[in-house]
Order: structure tokens, then sequence, then C-alpha cells
């Protein structure tokens, strides 16, 4: 693909657990009296969103300037990528060069692979990172930044020195992983090397299976 940075994974085990993956709620918040709740609208009111289609949101940025503030709230920026994705490390240090705050989710599983090509992405790669509701696969310079201008993020970083980075957290909390390998497992017909696993309770994709570099 021409101009385009990208790790290209391989559709072959993810597909074959398509119809096997678990229905998920696209929003996760946590209301009033401080119950967490799951929906596929938007949810109204005084609450706390935690989950949305883009996956975790991260904690509210405190000692932002203020127009940052405003356009992380509004766009907020999540990074998708794998371990030995190469890269991912030059998407990372542009995000952080030009002062952007932004989530790091790490898809590692056949799991998280169906979760992340539910949130709307035209194909499985990394890096891909969405910008509030737009997407984008393959670390393009030129795209990143129409898209971070385009939301309103400055060109020049804001961020005060003090500002660190929270670390990258899987796409799916433990539970959410063991639900879905749970699924794979009772599965008529299917035994550990059909679906690509290393044995009916270890979801991880082989090197070989999960990326093409």
């Amino acid at each position: 693909m021409r101009g385009r940075t990208i790790a290209q994974l391989s559709l072959a085990t993810v597909l074959a657990l398509a119809a096997l993956a678990p229905a998920q709620a696209q929003y996760k918040w946590l209301d009033e009296r401080g119950r967490i709740n799951y929906g596929d609208r938007m949810p109204s009111g005084n609450v706390k969103l935690l989950e949305g289609p883009n996956g975790p949101i991260a904690p509210a940025a405190s000692g932002l300037p203020y127009m940052l503030k405003q356009t992380t709230d509004k766009h907020p920026v999540v990074l998708y990528t794998t371990s030995n994705c190469q890269p991912c490390k030059p998407a990372r240090e542009h995000l952080k060069r030009r002062g952007v705050p932004y989530s790091e989710r790490l898809v590692e599983t056949t799991a998280e692979a169906e979760a992340f090509k539910k949130l709307g992405f035209s194909e499985v790669g990394f890096p891909s990172v969405a910008i509030g509701g737009q997407k984008a696969v393959g670390y393009e310079v030129g795209v990143w930044d129409s898209m971070l201008s385009g939301a309103g993020y400055p060109k020049r970083s804001l961020l005060p020195r003090a500002w660190r980075q929270p670390d990258a957290q899987p796409l799916l909390s433990r539970a959410a992983r063991g639900s879905t390998q749970s699924a794979q497992a009772k599965a008529p017909g299917r035994s550990a090397v059909a679906s690509g696993l290393k044995s009916p309770d270890v979801d991880t994709l082989s090197a070989k299976d999960r990326f093409r570099f």
C-alpha cells in the first residue's frame, strides 16, 4: 500500500470466530447513584461516560489548557496498537510531538480483534486511530494531521510539562475476554486447532497468525 505504514492482521482466525463473538453494548456509563449502565445509545443527563463506540474513554484530563481540554472532550483520540508493531512507534511519537492527549488500546487476542472489527474501521490493521467519530487504519502523517486539525487540535503542543501520558491498556477487560473465550470453547465442532488457538482456554493469537509485516 503506497505511502502508508501499516501492520496488517491476518483475518483467517478472526473470521472463523466472527459468528461466536457476543453482542456488546456500545456505551457504558456511571449514573448519578454510582451504578454502571450499558446501552446502545449515548446516555443523557449527569452521567460519567466510561466506554463508547471507540472503546474505553480516557479519564478526564486535569491540568490541560481550556481549549485543548474542550477539544479532547468533544473529539477524544484513541490509538489502537499491538505488540511487535513497528509503525506503531512513530505513530505514538507523532501524537506526542503534536501534543495530543490520547488513550492507547492494545489488540492482542482473538476476542479483542473481534471487538476492534465492531468499532467500524475499514479493515483490521495497526496502528489505527479514532479521532472523535473519524477513523483511520495505518499511519499516514497527512491523513492524521488533517483529521486532528479538523477536530480542533492545535498544530503545536500546548501540553504542560507535568503532563504524563496514560499507559496502554487492553482493548477488552479480563472478564470480557474470558466471556468470549468461554463461548468459543463451548462452540460445537470447534477444536483448538480449528480456531487457531493454542488450547481451548488460551485465545492469544500466534505471531504467525496475528500479523503480517
